[in-house]
């Protein structure tokens, strides 16, 4: 799990990605990305009622937050990123979000790897 002193949590910032960043799509997520000129990396995710239900978001949460947690040092310093979780999510496994999570900052030219 992400510490909290890495992770977006404020409904402002959210919006703030959202609008100001730029998006970048795989089957299970979407990534919004936005630069800042501090020395930070924060994250967030979101997942809709849509997606499934509480336990099973809170599971893609979970997925997700780790996955980019041990990839999160590797990646450009100065980002804000959101990740909004797709109906795909609910039947993927860690290794596929994981490889899922690190074609998205690789496309986004985040992550070296």
């Amino acid at each position: 799990m992400l510490s909290k002193a890495k992770r977006l949590k404020k409904k402002r910032d959210f919006t703030m990605v959202y609008n100001r960043g730029r998006s970048y799509v795989s089957d299970l997520f979407v990534m919004y990305v936005y630069h800042t000129s501090k020395d930070e990396r924060l994250c967030g995710f979101s997942i809709s009622r849509k997606v499934s239900k509480a336990c099973l978001r809170n599971r893609i949460k979970r997925l997700a937050s780790e996955a980019l947690r041990q990839m999160l040092p590797e990646t450009a310093a100065g980002t804000r990123l959101v990740f909004v979780a797709r109906k795909g999510a609910a039947d993927a496994d860690y290794g596929r979000i994981q490889r899922t999570v690190a074609a998205l900052l690789k496309k986004a030219g985040l992550f070296s790897k």
